[in-house]
């Protein structure tokens, strides 16, 4: 039931002069309905209600407690608060004059007080509205719960309306005891445009302002994932709103930048995964670090069924499963769900989605079925997707992007989605070892997105992808550490790579055609780029190991050793010669030592 239509009800329900029944609004924790009916009715003057909370009431007193403070206008008075009034008013007593009549003085403020509050009770009439929430939340049973509630609705002829999640209740004989109190039960829904209206109101962005330029992107992602608590979308935005502000001060280039547009996902995603799906912030964290890990360890998993999901499991079934899109952003993951704003690690971010956004477009999208498709627009991706099976020069970003791309399309071909002449397998497999040395990038197998683990088919390819990008991704690794020292030197020295503690530094990096290009770069080197590279070299050989580690470096050196000796013959003395003269010193004794070791070829 929407809004206006709820009004309706309610207002009618309120005019009634004696319904002898109560209503309930149920609807999810969050969802507002405790803001809408106090807007409706606690803020109308022209009706007597009263808001009270039953959350983690322990007694029927207690429910007496909570309306008599609502009345007198002292919140949260309790029985045992008005005896301690009056114990405090007869030590009060005592200290000027008799004990005893102090502790009289005490007693009777006490049973005054109790008085009061029964009788203010009592005459409550017909016009008052009770407004009971939190109703699942008691620590009573829900059952007893509503027999005190059919006290003030049968016998004093009081109108109730009772705000619930229903799903949340647990009492056996709740439903048996509902039936002779409460007559209708009112779905409360709200739309995601009035969502949105409530949050960005809350957040004070007018109508003016830049920001609301996403108001329809988050409308789209409350819609596409079924949220309905508005504190935890509050929450999401106001972080958005944090993160934006940020990132105008790092760069003014950002202003209407798609990053924008993925980072309010991000935030509002995160903070549903944090709040309302209640995930461990280690695992959120993991999820920021590493997605595509926990989701191939997701589908890997076997479970009998659903009740046994994780938080997580749940969390990525009904949001993150269901969209492509990135939540890789660690400053979001910091600010939702750790309250801290760090800009050095939102400029990275930054970075990073330059790189991300600088990717070819990714076939998988073609294949997406949980976002609004007709027939004719998937025949026509599946065609798409078919032509890229008889070609290689589609290029994938990464061996893992590949594999998904095989996996999404199989998954399709298997459940007949579409049909092939042939052993579409044997296609596949095909297709999959010759388009995997195209790949920008070769992801190790942990990160591979899985959705058939035990199809032979897909294990197959797995198993041709996972040596393919060993092989492809160590060499990628290697030419890229390559790369690096080279440019270092350059800039006048390597202990930015080397602090780094880069992992292609474990490899043989310094081949033929690494030694070429310091050639050729020597007489530019400056005298701290030489010396950087001494150190690095001396240090690269310091143990009797390294010579095997290393050894594919040793006849690219002993060519270096050479070219180096030749070189000093032609040189005037100098600073420079005398660094080339230490480099020289430093390869001879390596080379010379591999020599000895029987490792030169």
């Amino acid at each position: 039931m929407n809004t206006k239509e709820l009004t309706n009800v309610v207002l009618k329900y309120c005019k009634n002069e004696s319904p002898g029944y109560a209503i309930m609004i149920d609807g999810p924790w969050g969802i507002g309905k405790t803001h809408f009916i106090k807007e409706l009715l606690v803020e109308n003057k022209k009706l007597k209600a009263i808001h009270v909370s039953l959350y983690g009431a322990a007694s029927t007193s207690q429910i007496d407690d909570s309306i008599f403070a609502a009345l007198v206008g002292c919140a949260d008075v309790s029985d045992s608060e008005i005896k301690k009034a009056g114990d405090f008013l007869g030590k009060m007593f005592s200290a000027f004059g008799d004990k005893t009549e102090g502790s009289a003085v005490g007693a009777i403020a006490s049973i005054s007080g109790e008085a009061l509050k029964k009788r203010t009770l009592k005459s409550l009439t017909s016009n008052t509205v009770l407004i009971f929430d939190d109703f699942e939340r008691s620590k009573l049973s829900q059952s007893e719960t509503l027999s005190k509630i059919n006290e003030f609705v049968e016998h004093q002829k009081l109108k109730a309306i009772i705000l619930c999640d229903e799903r949340a209740v647990i009492d056996k004989e709740y439903h048996q005891a509902k039936e002779k109190v409460i007559l209708h039960t009112n779905g409360f829904e709200r739309t995601p445009e009035e969502i949105a209206s409530i949050c960005f109101k809350a957040k004070g962005c007018s109508k003016a302002d830049e920001i609301t330029v996403y108001k329809s992107e988050f409308i789209r992602i409350v819609e596409q994932f079924n949220l309905t608590n508005i504190r935890t979308l509050k929450h999401g935005l106001e972080c958005f709103l944090d993160i934006s502000s940020a990132i105008q001060e790092i760069d003014l280039k950002y202003q209407s930048s798609p990053v924008l547009s993925d980072i309010l996902f991000s935030t509002i995603v995160l903070s549903a995964g944090y709040r309302d799906y209640s995930v461990p912030v280690g695992e959120l964290k993991k999820t920021v670090q590493n997605y595509s890990k926990m989701a191939v360890a997701y589908h890997m998993k076997e479970r009998e069924e659903a009740a046994d999901e994780t938080n997580w499991e749940r969390f990525y079934t009904n949001i993150l499963a269901k969209c492509s899109r990135s939540v890789e952003f660690h400053s979001v993951f910091e600010l939702v769900c750790r309250g801290h704003l760090n800009k050095p690690l939102i400029a990275k971010d930054l970075e990073s989605w330059e790189g991300r956004a600088a990717r070819p477009d990714s076939p998988i999208t073609n294949f997406r079925i949980d976002e609004p498709i007709d027939n004719e627009e998937f025949n026509s991706h599946i065609e798409t997707a078919l032509d890229i099976l008889n070609s290689l020069t589609y290029e994938f970003y990464s061996t893992a992007e590949l594999y998904s791309f095989c996996n999404s399309l199989y998954f399709i071909y298997y459940h007949k989605g579409f049909s092939f002449e042939g052993d579409f397998g044997k296609k596949l497999k095909k297709f999959a070892k010759l388009a995997a040395p195209n790949c920008q990038n070769h992801t190790e197998p942990s990160a591979f997105g899985c959705r058939d683990a035990n199809d032979k088919v897909m294990k197959s390819i797995f198993s041709i992808l996972d040596r393919s990008s060993k092989k492809l991704g160590e060499a990628q690794l290697i030419e890229k550490t390559r790369n690096r020292l080279l440019n270092d030197l350059e800039k006048g020295g390597l202990g930015r790579i080397v602090d780094s503690g880069d992992n292609g530094l474990s490899k043989s990096v310094m081949n033929c055609h690494f030694i070429s290009s310091l050639k050729n770069m020597l007489e530019e080197l400056d005298n701290t780029s030489l010396r950087a590279l001494v150190i690095f070299i001396k240090g690269r050989f310091a143990r009797h190991s390294d010579y095997e580690t290393f050894k594919d470096e040793l006849s690219p050196l002993a060519e270096f050793s050479k070219y180096l000796e030749k070189y000093l013959k032609d040189s005037d003395e100098s600073l420079s010669t005398m660094m080339i003269n230490m480099l020289s010193d430093v390869v001879s004794k390596v080379v010379s030592k591999a020599d000895e070791m029987g490792l030169l070829e």
